[in-house]
């Protein structure tokens, strides 16, 4: 009786049998195919070329890539360049000592009187001019004339309105 490390054996032997044989069989297939017989297949001559050196003496630079905006059409733009900025005294007009004279010098009219206001506690402009006597309509024209200039909601208590009729 074959003991069962013998059989493994045994078993093992006849697939490398089977394996070599194929690959003989294969061989001598491919040495008649090519008409050659018998021939090892040569070593490759890179195997032994001498070892090349890691290091460059010359450094590897990237091609550059196209520009994509060469992709687009050229089209000419006419740009406008920035006018220089208008001298203070162009923008702002020159202040007078008195508001009756402001208004003479801007409008051509003669106002007729001044009267000083204080801002108190609470109030805004629209409550100084209803004091002052205007209409409701023009206490919405004058603070929507305001706004673009100051800011109306961060007035001082006590700071004083010079009001002309």
């Amino acid at each position: 009786m074959i003991c069962s490390i013998c059989s493994k054996y045994l078993a093992y032997v006849k697939r490398l049998a089977v394996i070599i044989t194929v690959f003989f069989l294969g061989h001598s297939a491919n040495a008649l195919d090519t008409g050659e017989k018998n021939k090892f297949p040569k070593p490759m001559s890179v195997a032994y070329a001498p070892m090349q050196s890691l290091l460059q003496t010359t450094p590897k630079i990237p091609k550059p890539r196209p520009d994509p905006v060469l992709a687009f059409d050229a089209k000419d733009v006419d740009i406008l360049l920035p006018l220089k900025k208008p001298a203070l005294k162009h923008v702002l007009p020159t202040s007078t000592a008195k508001l009756e004279d402001m208004i003479k010098k801007q409008t051509g009219l003669p106002a007729s009187t001044e009267t000083v206001f204080k801002l108190r506690a609470g109030e805004g402009v629209g409550k100084i001019l209803k004091r002052a006597g205007y209409s409701s309509s023009d206490i919405v024209a004058a603070t929507e004339a305001a706004k673009t200039k100051a800011s109306l909601r961060r007035l001082q208590i006590g700071m004083k309105f010079v009001i002309s009729d």
